[in-house]
């Protein structure tokens, strides 16, 4: 039988009936799974606010359920990704709550630690390239979080991107710390400003557009960043067209760098929760950038399609409607508008069906 639980009545020995996911594209945890105080831990960092398990906890070896049978029955490969995943949901726990303290520091007015803020996010971004782990973002539903969230969160998508581009590993770190300190500046802009739940007046604006120097400004001294990297933390609210600030420079002005940073940047703020508002999907923001060719970098574009991941004939994914089905064709022009076969045999082709989207894989 099934029950509903609230995540601080969660015990180790349950068994979780439902897949959870958590803004990502394959599941945190499994259904079947027999909790461990590493699972609830992992269901705690992403938010997880009730989950659905068996009313019996699981039994002893001796006398194993049909859930523990049917579990162990796993491909060891899948085995080794899931415990793969569970570690990296803990070294990215680990980084937020270390960023956390980060950010108290830079707020009383003490300058960012940049030696300290790499020694923070080296083993999450070591890992998930050593594992080749996906990048499943639990985007944070505390929104009083969010500046921390997102520094963790750009520090490593930036990191992976600068991978999948040819960027040495020593050139991707320093672009992954840079995408974890750009926005130290913003401690200087007024609470009241960050906080506002409407739109903001033009001066408050031009106050939040000032953010880019501020955080130049605070590691411009320090040795452990290249100049290039320094400038591209300046640099990673302009954008190809023109468009961006704080200095509006365009096309090849704006350095690789600061171009890895922007999309990094721009992608993680969609599909987060704001106080103004509500996250976009993942699949929508992607389509999105990939509209905005003027403003962004398209290799950087390409680049993170291959991080977040893209669809393949047979992918099994839901659309927004709740539909599920499998990938039958993914059109070049528009690879986030594939056409999709149900179980019914039922056809949907999202190219002709703008209203609809992918909500996530399965």
């Amino acid at each position: 039988m099934q029950t509903t639980i609230k995540i601080h009545e969660v015990k180790e020995g349950l068994i979780i009936d439902e897949d959870l996911f958590a803004q990502t594209q394959q599941p945190i945890v499994m259904k079947g799974t027999v909790l461990t105080q590493q699972h609830i831990d992992v269901l705690i960092a992403f938010n997880i606010e009730t989950i659905k398990v068996r009313t019996s906890t699981a039994k002893q070896p001796d006398q194993p359920s049909n859930v523990q049978v049917e579990a162990e029955q796993i491909s060891s490969e899948k085995k080794v990704k899931l415990s793969a995943d569970l570690e990296v949901y803990r070294l990215y726990k680990k980084a937020i709550n270390d960023m956390a303290q980060e950010f108290k520091k830079w707020n009383a007015g003490i300058a960012p630690d940049v030696p300290n803020v790499r020694m923070i996010m080296l083993p999450l971004l070591t890992y998930i390239e050593e594992q080749q782990v996906a990048l499943n973002f639990s985007v944070n539903e505390q929104t009083k979080h969010y500046m921390v969230d997102h520094s963790v969160a750009v520090g490593v998508i930036a990191f992976s991107i600068a991978r999948k581009l040819g960027l040495d590993q020593g050139q991707a770190i320093q672009v992954g710390v840079a995408g974890t300190l750009m926005d130290c500046g913003m401690v200087k802009i007024p609470q009241r400003i960050l906080a506002k739940p409407t739109r903001l007046t033009d001066q408050e604006m031009k106050e939040i557009k000032k953010h880019p120097v501020y955080s130049y400004q605070f590691i411009k001294d320090t040795p452990l960043l290249r100049p290039a990297i320094k400038e591209a933390i300046l640099q990673h609210h302009e954008r190809l067209d023109g468009s961006g600030y704080p200095r509006m420079i365009k096309g090849n002005d704006m350095s690789l760098y600061a171009r890895i940073l922007s999309v990094a940047d721009v992608f993680h703020a969609q599909i987060s929760k704001r106080v103004y508002r509500e996250k976009f999907p993942t699949y929508v923001v992607l389509e999105q950038l990939a509209d905005e060719k003027t403003k962004y970098d398209y290799q950087v574009i390409q680049a993170l399609y291959d991080v977040v991941g893209v669809f393949s004939i047979h992918d099994q994914v839901q659309l927004s409607n709740g539909f599920v089905g499998s990938v039958v064709y993914v059109n070049i022009e528009e690879p986030f508008r594939p056409m999709i076969q149900g179980s019914d045999e039922r056809m949907l082709d999202l190219r002709t069906e703008r209203s609809l989207y992918v909500e996530r894989l399965l």
